[in-house]
């Protein structure tokens, strides 16, 4: 039984697969604007080094996005960007606190659903799935570079350049409870450094080389 398992998994491995030309895979570098929203609770004590605001975060973006179609309605796409901002000094009793760098980078995984077109030429979608996201730099080192997880929702189009070159634009937002919890040196004050709910939007527009489905 063994032995024949074995001989059914290497045919099923080595025979054709239903409507395998119809499928396109594309890739390539995307770039864009990343604009956090939303707000923090009230804290029993502040950092300088953090944000005051989720705002605070804003700036330009860069990365690279995969995607795989599966027929011309339904696809799969993978995504990693990495925005970097800096967060103004404030005043303090003891002076100003001087700059601080924080990099946000997110990860998304989501499903594609063709509106119009098909990824043979101009294409309009919708997606959804789930994504995760990582603070980090010098403002959020010392605090462990807390990542959160929460669902995606976005949608994008595509424009031929070439016949294998596009041009892509879209726009996706995050949707996460961010929370540092207060550090041991601060554990005597109550409730967390930095906590609330966020929405993160990217607008970003990049370029793809497409393969497959010729």
């Amino acid at each position: 039984m063994r032995y024949l398992s074995l001989v059914l998994l290497g045919a099923a491995l080595m025979s054709p697969v239903p409507g395998a030309a119809q499928m396109r895979a594309e890739f390539g570098p995307v770039f864009g604007y990343y604009r956090p929203y939303g707000s923090f609770d009230a804290a029993s004590v502040y950092s300088t080094a953090l944000p005051q605001a989720p705002k605070d975060l804003k700036g330009h973006a860069w990365g690279a996005d995969a995607r795989v179609w599966f027929g011309s309605r339904f696809g799969a796409e993978l995504r990693g960007s990495l925005a970097r901002s800096t967060i103004p000094s404030t005043n303090t009793p003891g002076g100003p606190s001087g700059t601080t760098r924080a990099d946000v980078m997110t990860v998304t995984a989501q499903g594609l659903l063709t509106l119009v077109g098909t990824p043979a030429q101009r294409q309009i979608w919708l997606s959804a799935g789930v994504g995760a996201i990582r603070h980090g730099g010098q403002a959020y080192q010392r605090y462990g570079t807390p990542i959160d997880v929460g669902p995606v929702v976005g949608g994008g189009a595509r424009f031929g350049i070439t016949r294998d070159l596009h041009a892509t634009v879209g726009l996706s937002s995050l949707l996460y409870v961010f929370d540092i919890p207060m550090p041991p040196e601060l554990s005597l004050n109550p409730g967390s450094l930095e906590h609330g709910r966020q929405i993160d939007v990217l607008v970003h527009f990049g370029i793809t080389w497409m393969v497959g489905g010729h």
